[in-house]
């Protein structure tokens, strides 16, 4: 009995109560897989209504950093992933897959995901679809023939990714302000948090992903050096990559050296 079959981990699916052809073709992908998905009904961020325990946001300290306003699709995205982690914790599986409702799944998803469960020992959050890669830094090789591997790369994808218990915690406990968005949050680089990639990617996004309700990403264009904010944010995201590097390049040569084996009754 794997972990999907015994319950230990969990797979949640965000779609919006507005999007139920989403929800029906990721029902009919999953179901492929013999994964059994439960949904969350996305928040969707005009209200907080509902939401037991709401996150403070902080216009002014998101606005600085992000060189962005908060819309209510991104505050949405925000808030859904960080319910659907409160779930997770208070039930008694041991780790959650959560996915979006916009992807595409690899033929053999779900052998790759129980593959990389060996290696569970070696990380608390697993980056299923992690988008470009740039430095990457593999430490163990699958029998599905993909890799673990650390990726020094911040690119921003909250797509689909497992956590355990510790991770799910200290994510919850860290967004209790909205001062990033949620995936910039986790992609900062914790010491508390040991990051893993799957390489090359088994998640691809869908045709869906450019009806997306959190408007583009890229403000880069629209600022100026003459805008306060963009200096505020340019600031910012240096420290954040000179922390994530570093922190990654260090985490990837220690696996390097003491190469992790795998555990197949994690499996």
């Amino acid at each position: 009995m794997d972990v999907f079959e015994s319950g230990k981990l969990l797979c949640y699916v965000i779609n919006l109560d507005s999007k139920p052809q989403q929800w029906a073709v990721m029902q009919k992908e999953l179901a492929a897989q013999n994964i059994q998905p439960l949904r969350f009904p996305a928040v969707n961020g005009r209200s907080m209504d509902g939401v037991p325990d709401p996150p403070r946001i902080r216009h002014c300290v998101y606005y600085w950093r992000q060189g962005r306003t908060i819309t209510p699709g991104r505050q949405g995205c925000f808030v859904s992933h960080r319910e659907v982690w409160r779930l997770f914790l208070a039930s008694d599986a041991e780790y959650v897959m959560v996915c979006e409702d916009d992807i595409n799944l690899a033929p053999d998803f779900r052998q790759i995901i129980l593959e990389s469960m060996t290696y569970a020992h070696t990380w608390d959050y697993l980056r299923v679809h992690q988008g470009r890669f740039w430095g990457v830094f593999p430490y163990a090789t699958l029998p599905c023939g993909r890799q673990l591997c650390t990726a020094l790369r911040d690119n921003v994808s909250g797509a689909c990714y497992i956590l355990n218990r510790k991770a799910a915690d200290f994510f919850y406990r860290r967004t209790a302000n909205m001062c990033a968005p949620s995936d910039s949050t986790r992609h900062y680089g914790w010491r508390a948090v040991r990051e893993t990639s799957i390489y090359p990617s088994p998640v691809t996004l869908s045709e869906f992903a450019a009806e997306s309700t959190i408007t583009p990403r890229s403000v880069l264009g629209k600022m100026h050096p003459w805008h306060l904010a963009w200096w505020t944010m340019m600031m910012y995201r240096i420290c954040f990559r000179v922390h994530r590097y570093s922190l990654q390049f260090l985490r990837a040569m220690r696996r390097m050296v003491f190469r992790p084996k795998p555990r197949p009754e994690d499996k």
